[in-house]
């Protein structure tokens, strides 16, 4: 099924360091080696839109109201370089800053792998977005599996009351 801005993603956290995604009043936080799922928006606000290419563009939904922007590639890779302090691509990791810049393999609800500006700056994976028409069933079926995926997460940052870990203080040496 096509990727649309409405959709949820996985974002599996390769690196060494927490990843905060942001966007909107909602934070999820994914842990080092752990997935987590985070919105469209969340996504490209963190590691850059997946559609941008070398000039800006939009995206129409099918019923023709919603209107997506779509910045271009050059101006997503000087973002992201603000964002993070640094130029993004092969010279972050020839200089060691590399553990600035998020670590994370991002893909849609049907496992495909979605290549963002940080992890692929030049546009060498570019895929357009899809301007196909959704039947109502795949729509439907989009939508539970994006409440199968929500409850997921809920269900694994959740700690049921009573089933607290308990944390062993150790004694002061004083």
């Amino acid at each position: 099924m096509p990727l649309t801005p409405d959709d949820y993603v996985h974002v599996k956290n390769t690196g060494t360091n927490p990843i905060e995604l942001k966007w909107d009043g909602r934070a999820v936080t994914i842990k080092p080696g752990k997935v987590g799922f985070a919105t469209f928006d969340q996504m490209v606000n963190a590691f850059g839109h997946p559609w941008s290419s070398d000039s800006p563009s939009r995206w129409t939904a099918q019923e023709g109201a919603v209107v997506y922007h779509i910045p271009s590639r050059p101006s997503e890779i000087q973002r992201l370089g603000h964002k993070y302090g640094l130029g993004i691509g092969q010279a972050s990791h020839e200089f060691g800053i590399a553990d600035l810049v998020p670590q994370a393999e991002v893909y849609d609800q049907d496992d495909n792998r979605i290549w963002c500006v940080l992890d692929d700056p030049t546009g060498s994976n570019f895929t357009a977005p899809t301007t196909s028409q959704i039947s109502a069933g795949d729509s439907i079926a989009k939508l539970e599996r994006q409440l199968a995926l929500l409850k997921a997460q809920v269900n694994a940052t959740s700690v049921a009351p009573g089933d607290e870990e308990e944390t062993e203080v150790p004694p002061d040496n004083d």
